[in-house]
C-alpha cells in the first residue's frame, strides 16, 4: 500500500487501477485501506469507483510518508512504480514519460531514466515548453553520464548535447548553448560526428556573435555550420544557420545579404510546411526592413506572420510575431494597436522564456510612450527590456542601448542625476554596426534636453548620428536624426537651418512610409509658418 501512497506525482493525484497494479494488494483489502485513508482525512477520492483517482489532502502529509522511509526501500518502490506505469500506459507512454523518467531516476534505473527524459524533452518541445524541454534534457544528460561509458553510450551523450543545445538557441540562449556544447567540438569533430557537427558550430559561432560580438569569428563559425548542415541534410540546422546568419547580418547593416539567408529560411520552411518556420522567417524579414525603414513592407510581412502564428495557436512564435507586428504598427502611426500587440508580445514571451524577443517589445514599447510623452512608462518598459536581456550575458551592445534609451527617458521626467559618462562609455564599448547611429541619436537628445550649456555638443553628436545612420542605412532612424537636428538648429537661433532640416526629415518619413513621425514632423513644420 506504501507504493502507491508515497510516490511524488507532479499532480499529486493517481488513479485506482495504478494503485491496484503496483501495492498488488486484493481489491477488497485495497478498498479497505482506501476507505481508512480516507477516514483519516489523508486522502480524498475524486470520480466514481472504479473510475476513482486519489489525492493528498496535504502536501505535508505526502512529505512525511514519503521522508520515512528508507532510501532503499524508496528506490524500489519507485522501480515498482515505474513498471506499472509502463504495463498501464504502454499506448500511450509519451504522455506520461515526464513522471516515468522521475520514478526511474529515483530508483537509479539510469537506463529507463534517460529513454523517458528524452521523450519528456521531446513532447515539451512540441508544445514550445523550451524551459522544460532544457530540464528534462539535462535530466537525460545527468542519467547517461551514470551509465557505463561504452561506445554507443558516448554517441548518446552527444547527442543528448546536441538537442539541449538546440533547445537553448530556440530561446536565444547562446550563453547555455556555448557552454553545452564546447565541451564535446573537439571529440566531435575527431570522431568525425557529422550530425551533430551543424549544431555545435552553430552554437558556438552565435556565441561569438551575439555574446562575445566577435562578428568576424562568429561569421566564420556560421558559414562552416551552413556547410555541414547542407552536407548531412540536416533540416533544422540549415534552417537555424541561414537564420542566425541572416540575424547577425541586418545587425551589421548588410540588409541584402540578410535578406537572402531569411529567404533561405523561408523556402525551407515551406518546402517542410512548417508554420513556425514560415512565421519565424517572416518575422525576421520584417525586422531587416524596420531597420532600413521600410515600413510598409515590415508592416505587411509581420501581419502576414502573425496571422499564420495566430493560426497556429503556438505561443512561442505568438509572442515573436506580436512583438515584431506590434512595432511596424507604432512606426505607422497606429499607436493604440502598437500597444495592444507589444503587450501581448511580452505577455507571451513572458510564458515561454524568450527573453530575446521580450526584451524586444519592451524595448519598442519604452520608444512608444516615449514619443507618446509618457516618461514614467517609458523608463519602465525600458527597465523591463533590461531585465529581459541582464542575467543572460545577451547582447551587450543591445544592454548599453538600453541603458541609454533609460537616460534618455528620465531626463525628460526632470531628472538630473544622469551620469554622461556612463552614456558616452555604452557608444564607445557599441560593437553593434546597427546600433551605433542610434546610441549617438539618443546621447544627442539626452544632451539637448539636459541643460542648455551641453547643446552645441547635442548638435555635434546629432550630426554624428546622421553620418552613421546614413553609411548604415538605417533610413527612418536617419529621418529622426534630422527631426532632432531642426530642434536643435531652431533653439541655437537659426530658423532657417532648422526648416531645411526639418524638411529633409519629412521626405525621409514620406519614403519610408513612417506615419507616426511624418505627422509629428509636419506638426512642427507649421509652427514655422
Amino acid at each position: 500500500m506504501k507504493c502507491a501512497t508515497v510516490h511524488r506525482l507532479r499532480r499529486r493525484e493517481f488513479s485506482h487501477e495504478l494503485i491496484k497494479r503496483a501495492s498488488g494488494l486484493p481489491e477488497r483489502e485495497l478498498l479497505s485501506r482506501l476507505s481508512y485513508l480516507k477516514n483519516a482525512e489523508l486522502l480524498y477520492e475524486r470520480n466514481i469507483y472504479p473510475c476513482s483517482t486519489y489525492v493528498f489532502k496535504h502536501a505535508l502529509t505526502r512529505e512525511v510518508v514519503y521522508d520515512s522511509l528508507l532510501t532503499r526501500r524508496k528506490k524500489q518502490l519507485h522501480e515498482r512504480i515505474g513498471q506499472v506505469m509502463e504495463q498501464l500506459y504502454r499506448n500511450n507512454l509519451s504522455e506520461h514519460s515526464d513522471v516515468l523518467a522521475e520514478h526511474f531516476i529515483k530508483s537509479e534505473n539510469f537506463e529507463k531514466g534517460a529513454e523517458f527524459a528524452k521523450m519528456a524533452g521531446k513532447k515539451a518541445r512540441k508544445r514550445s515548453a523550451y524551459g522544460d524541454a532544457i530540464s528534462y534534457t539535462y535530466k537525460e544528460l545527468f542519467c547517461l553520464e551514470k551509465i557505463p561509458h561504452r561506445p554507443e553510450a558516448q554517441k548518446r551523450i552527444l547527442d543528448a548535447r546536441v538537442a539541449l543545445a538546440n533547445y537553448c538557441m530556440n530561446l536565444n540562449d547562446h550563453v547555455e548553448a556555448y557552454e553545452v556544447v564546447s565541451p564535446i567540438a573537439d571529440l566531435a569533430l575527431r570522431i568525425n560526428y557529422r550530425r551533430g557537427l551543424p549544431a555545435i558550430y552553430t552554437a558556438i559561432g552565435s556565441y561569438l556573435l551575439f555574446v562575445e560580438e566577435d562578428y568576424v569569428q562568429g561569421m566564420e563559425y556560421m558559414v562552416q555550420a551552413l556547410e555541414f548542415s547542407e552536407e548531412t541534410k540536416d533540416f533544422f540546422s540549415r534552417w537555424n544557420a541561414c537564420y542566425i546568419m541572416g540575424t547577425a547580418l541586418s545587425w551589421n547593416c548588410d540588409f541584402q545579404k540578410s535578406l537572402d539567408c531569411f529567404q533561405k529560411s523561408l523556402d525551407l520552411s515551406m518546402a517542410a510546411q512548417s508554420p513556425m518556420g514560415i512565421s519565424s522567417a517572416k518575422i525576421n524579414t520584417g525586422v531587416n526592413y524596420l531597420f532600413q525603414g521600410k515600413i510598409d513592407q515590415a508592416h505587411q510581412i509581420s501581419r502576414e506572420a502573425l496571422d499564420i502564428a495566430d493560426a497556429s495557436g503556438d505561443i512561442y512564435i505568438q509572442g515573436m510575431a506580436h512583438s515584431c507586428y506590434g512595432t511596424a504598427c507604432s512606426y505607422r502611426g497606429y499607436f493604440e494597436e502598437a500597444e495592444d500587440h507589444l503587450l501581448r508580445g511580452i505577455g507571451f514571451c513572458e510564458k515561454t522564456s524568450h527573453f530575446t524577443w521580450g526584451s524586444w517589445a519592451s524595448a519598442f514599447l519604452g520608444d512608444l510612450y516615449f514619443d507618446l510623452g509618457s516618461f514614467e512608462k517609458s523608463v519602465e518598459s525600458y527597465q523591463k527590456a533590461f531585465s529581459f536581456l541582464e542575467k543572460k550575458r545577451f547582447g551587450p551592445s543591445w544592454l548599453n542601448l538600453i541603458r541609454v534609451a533609460i537616460a534618455r527617458a528620465r531626463v525628460m521626467q526632470g531628472s538630473l542625476e544622469i551620469s554622461l559618462d556612463e552614456v558616452l562609455k555604452s557608444f564607445s564599448q557599441n560593437k553593434n554596426k546597427g546600433f551605433s547611429g542610434w546610441i549617438a541619436q539618443y546621447t544627442a537628445e539626452i544632451l539637448f534636453h539636459l541643460n542648455e550649456k551641453l547643446v552645441p555638443q547635442a548638435r555635434e553628436w546629432a550630426d554624428r548620428a546622421a553620418e552613421l545612420n546614413r553609411q548604415n542605412g538605417m533610413q527612418l532612424l536617419l529621418g529622426r536624426d534630422y527631426l532632432l537636428s531642426a530642434r536643435i538648429w531652431k533653439r541655437m537661433g537659426d530658423p532657417a537651418r532648422a526648416r531645411e532640416e526639418l524638411i529633409r526629415a519629412l521626405e525621409i518619413f514620406q519614403q519610408c512610409g513612417a506615419d507616426g513621425c511624418l505627422k509629428k514632423a509636419r506638426q512642427e513644420l507649421a509652427g514655422f509658418v
